[in-house]
């Protein structure tokens, strides 16, 4: 019988890729905090 905790790392593993995915095509890429900053 599967755990509540089990399901739940379950749940994460499925989540996890499609999130990813999610974040790759249509997730904000130009936040601040993710630009590479420069040597000044």
């Amino acid at each position: 019988m599967p755990t509540k905790f089990s399901q739940s790392a379950s749940a994460l593993n499925t989540l996890a890729p499609r999130l990813l995915d999610w974040f790759e095509t249509d997730g904000r890429h130009d936040l601040p905090w993710q630009q590479h900053q420069t040597d000044t």
